[in-house]
Order: structure tokens, then C-alpha cells, then sequence
């Protein structure tokens, strides 16, 4: 064998001749001798690493980065032997080198595919963001809810909308903040961090990002007149006072938050009193569909908690599935709605639970558009229908009608407010 005792190695063998370490290293790679056996033969120290010791071996390999004479360093017998690598800068002739060169030129490379991954990023969100839209196009629905965004989520300095999880209670309200998102009214901030944006090519070879929705710094994407940015923000913030809603118009941004306070309130009784996963379904969607046409949002939640002590006890007594479960409360809700509905009963109106998340845009919506504060879980749609009728709306009148119920199902009303369901479960949206 040919090993070098290199000065820079400090092994407590120099006490032995060459030939005894020849005979050493023979007997504990190729003999496997016991190491208390090897340590009493040849009065070696105790030590817990053992082979570390050993004087390194010599290879013909010379260093690709700086022509050294590489050497073999020794190993543990239970592994795979070490490849040859240099003793001045630690380097191996793979491509999976881990030296300290190879690493800064893997860690440069690196920042240069960063680079180049960060332009591209900021040439599209850029790009995004010269294609803006006219403020005075947008319905109704996006002005509120750009209201309640700048209100609750504006930076310091109002340049931009900050991340949805910087405010818990944001995770929640995915369902008014999505559409404004998919119609480019917010698009994703050039200052967000980007290594929670992914960049992916189509078919067509075209960029398409994937960004992680409550991650993102947002942009409202609008124009009005020759405000500035800081004058938007502003208007934004006093867009309630601005605009001129319909009745139905009102309803239908009432109906949306009546909808998402009673989802939130029906996923609560299935993962928490039912122990059940919840699963937003057409079922459900139709269900809430109907509900909201005539009750308030107070007597909704009377219903589920009603029919949700029910059914925990259908469940334990009979021992159904979870779709059976499911089925049986959706079907005695439904049930007892349509008999409150024929026979004029009375139906109190809950409070909201403690326990469920409050919302930005309910309490926005109560106390700025309806001016409820409080009350807002209280009132019905027949209240709405009520209090905002008058001359100047362009809505049909319902004294035709035996209930608002049957207006909301004229083909008039249904034709230009009704909302398809869209399961929005991902984080993720493609940009």
C-alpha cells in the first residue's frame, strides 16, 4: 500500500513502523477485526473514530480545479470507500462535488437563474399592471369590495394592498377577494415576494406564473379620471358614499355575504360537532341558495344549529355513512324551511357564534351600506326589499309576488344576478 503521512495530517499512529500499519489497516478492512482486538495488539489509543486516524493513501487522480495529486481519505468499514479528492481544496472529480469551489460556482449559477427567473417574473406582473381597467366599469359588487380591501388592507403609505394572511380572518373571505382577482382588477404587486411565484410555459410556449394566493402583495388594477395612485386609495375608501345600487343590487352583495357567514357556520358543525370533513357541494350551494331568499342570516344559523343537535343524534343512534349524515341535515333544514315559509311561523334570529371567524366585508357591508352596525344578522330579505324601495328604482316591484322568494325565481331576475357555484379550494391561482 501506498500511503502519505502528510504533514498537515495529525495521526496518533506515528508511533507505529510502516509495516505495522500496513498490517493495521490489512487486518481492519480486510480481516474485520474486532477494533478492542486491533487497539490491545497494537497498544492503540482509545478513540471513537477509529479509521480517521489512518494516514491518507495516495492516487494517481490528479485535481481537475488546481492539478493536485489527490489522495483517499480513510473510511469507515461498513461504507462504500471514498472517492479520491484533493488535499489543498477538498475538490472530487464528480459532479456532485460538494468543495467549497464547486459550491460558490453552484451558488453563482444559481443567482443568475434567480436573476433571470426574477426578471421574467417582473416583466409579467408589469405587463399586468400597464393594463388597467376603468373604474366606472366595474359592477357594483367589485366597488364594494374594493372599498372594504383598502380600508381594511392598504399598506402605510397606500401603495398597495398587503398579504390576506398578515389578518387571519382574510383566509375566510377568499370568495369576495377571487373574482376581483380574476378579472385583473387586482393583480399580484411587483414588490411580493417571488419564491412564492412559480413560472411554468404552456403549450403555446407562453409565461404563465402560479402564485400563492394569501402570500401576495396586491395592485388595484384601476384607473379613475386623473386621480393618483394615493387619490384612488382614497376614493376607494369612500366608494359607499359614492355609489347609486339598485335594490337588487344591495340583495345580491347581501346574499353573497349571507352565504359565506353560513358556510363558515356549516363547516364549524361538520368538522367540529359532527366530525365530519366539510365538503362545499352543490347540495349545500342550493340549499344556501334557498335560504337566503327568506331568511336572515341570524335565522339560517337557528336552522343549522337546530338540525345540526338532530342529526349528531340520528348519527350516534343509527350508525349511518357521512354522506347519509350529510343528506339528513340538508334534507331536515330544507324541510322545515318550506314549513316556516307555508305557515307563516316565526323563526328567532341567532346571534353570530364566538367561535366562528368575523369578516371584513360582513361588518363593512352592515355598517357602511345597510347601516345595520349590529343588527346586520338580523335582517331578512323582505327588510332589504322594504327599506330600499323607491320611485327611482329600475327593479320590479313586488306586488305581484307572494314572497321575495318568488321574485328572486323570475326568469328577469335569475337571467342577469344568478351566480354559478365554482369550488375556489386552492391557494394556488394561475397568473
Amino acid at each position: 500500500m501506498n500511503f502519505s503521512c502528510l504533514h498537515q495530517q495529525n495521526t496518533k499512529f506515528n508511533f507505529l513502523s510502516q509495516d505495522e500499519m500496513n498490517s493495521l489497516i490489512k487486518e481492519y478492512y480486510e480481516g474485520r477485526v474486532a477494533m478492542t482486538v486491533l487497539k490491545a495488539k497494537y497498544n492503540l489509543p482509545i478513540n471513537s473514530h477509529f479509521e480517521s486516524n489512518f494516514p491518507w493513501k495516495k492516487s494517481e487522480v490528479v485535481c481537475d480545479l488546481c492539478s493536485t495529486q489527490m489522495i483517499v481519505v480513510p473510511h469507515h468499514r461498513d461504507r462504500n470507500p471514498n472517492d479520491p479528492q484533493c488535499p489543498n481544496c477538498s475538490h472530487i472529480n464528480k459532479e456532485n462535488c460538494r468543495c467549497k469551489t464547486c459550491c460558490e460556482v453552484e451558488y453563482q449559477a444559481y443567482l443568475e437563474d434567480r436573476k433571470k427567473r426574477d426578471e421574467l417574473i417582473l416583466n409579467q406582473l408589469i405587463l399586468e399592471e400597464s393594463q388597467k381597467i376603468d373604474f366606472n366599469k366595474l359592477t357594483s359588487e367589485e366597488k364594494i369590495s374594493l372599498g372594504i380591501l383598502v380600508r381594511d388592507m392598504s399598506s402605510d403609505y397606500l401603495t398597495h394592498i398587503v398579504p390576506f394572511r398578515t389578518k387571519e380572518n382574510w383566509k375566510y373571505n377568499k370568495s369576495f377577494v377571487l373574482p376581483l382577482v380574476k378579472a385583473k382588477i387586482l393583480t399580484v404587486h411587483p414588490e411580493s415576494d417571488y419564491d412564492h411565484i412559480s413560472v411554468k410555459k404552456n403549450k403555446f410556449k407562453e409565461t404563465i406564473l402560479t402564485v400563492e394566493f394569501h402570500k401576495m402583495k396586491w395592485n388595484i388594477n384601476v384607473y379613475k379620471d386623473n386621480l393618483s395612485n394615493l387619490e384612488l386609495y382614497n376614493y376607494l375608501a369612500n366608494t359607499d358614499d359614492e355609489l347609486k345600487l339598485t335594490r337588487d343590487e344591495i340583495f345580491l352583495y347581501w346574499k353573497k355575504i349571507a352565504k359565506d357567514e353560513a358556510l363558515k357556520y356549516f363547516a364549524y358543525n361538520f368538522n367540529t360537532v359532527l366530525n365530519i370533513e366539510f365538503e362545499r357541494d352543490f347540495a349545500i350551494e342550493n340549499l344556501l341558495e334557498y335560504l337566503t331568499n327568506h331568511f336572515s342570516i341570524g335565522q339560517i344559523y337557528n336552522l343549522i344549529w337546530k338540525y345540526t343537535n338532530n342529526t349528531l343524534r340520528f348519527k350516534t343512534e343509527q350508525r349511518v355513512t357521512k354522506d347519509h349524515v350529510s343528506n339528513y341535515l340538508l334534507k331536515c333544514i330544507k324541510n322545515e324551511a318550506e314549513k316556516i315559509i307555508q305557515n307563516h311561523y316565526k323563526l328567532e334570529h341567532f346571534g353570530k357564534p364566538k367561535y366562528i371567524q368575523d369578516s371584513s366585508f360582513s361588518d363593512f357591508f352592515f355598517d357602511y351600506i345597510l347601516r345595520a352596525n349590529e343588527q346586520g344578522y338580523r335582517i331578512t330579505p323582505l327588510e332589504i326589499f322594504e327599506r330600499y324601495k323607491s320611485e327611482s328604482d329600475e327593479t320590479q316591484d313586488l306586488g305581484e309576488f307572494k314572497t321575495v322568494g318568488d321574485y328572486l325565481n323570475t326568469f328577469k331576475f335569475l337571467s342577469v344576478n344568478k351566480e354559478s357555484f365554482e369550488d375556489n379550494g386552492e391557494d394556488d391561482l394561475p397568473w
